[in-house]
């Protein structure tokens, strides 16, 4: 939208364009499935609920009394799927206008200045030329 939007007159749209880019990027990130752990060994000196041995003994009074602690693996069972992206929802107009910004030379719609902000940024060409290949060959 920000891109379609973009015009002379418009108020620093590249850094709100790459703002948005890296906000996108940081959620894809922290939605990322969490690495599976291994096995570990059975000389380790923690439990299931990843407490030391002189914290296993006081865990025995309390099942005692009906305090059992939380167990991490019934923890693990809870916790949902990883995140899955929507599709691409870039149209050939976006697509024209992105790669008009990153390699035309002369962009009427754009100030030099900002041109040349988006195009220093590697990780914008990447996931800019990403997106467009993912819409074209969909």
């Amino acid at each position: 939208h920000q891109i379609m939007q973009w015009s002379t007159t418009s108020d620093n749209p590249a850094a709100r364009v790459y703002d948005l880019f890296k906000a996108c990027n940081h959620l894809l990130e922290q939605t990322k499935a969490p690495p599976k752990l291994g096995k570990k060994s059975s000389k380790s000196t923690l439990n299931e609920t990843r407490e030391t041995v002189k914290s296993q003994k006081t865990q025995k009074s309390q099942k005692e009394k009906g305090k059992a602690p939380t167990k991490v693996s019934n923890l693990v069972k809870d916790r949902a799927g990883p995140f899955k992206t929507l599709p691409c929802v870039w149209d050939l107009k976006l697509c024209l206008r992105v790669l008009e910004l990153l390699y035309n030379e002369n962009v009427p719609w754009c100030s030099l200045e900002h041109r040349n902000y988006l195009r220093s940024r590697r990780d914008f060409h990447q996931w800019a030329l990403r997106c467009v290949t993912s819409s074209v060959g969909a």
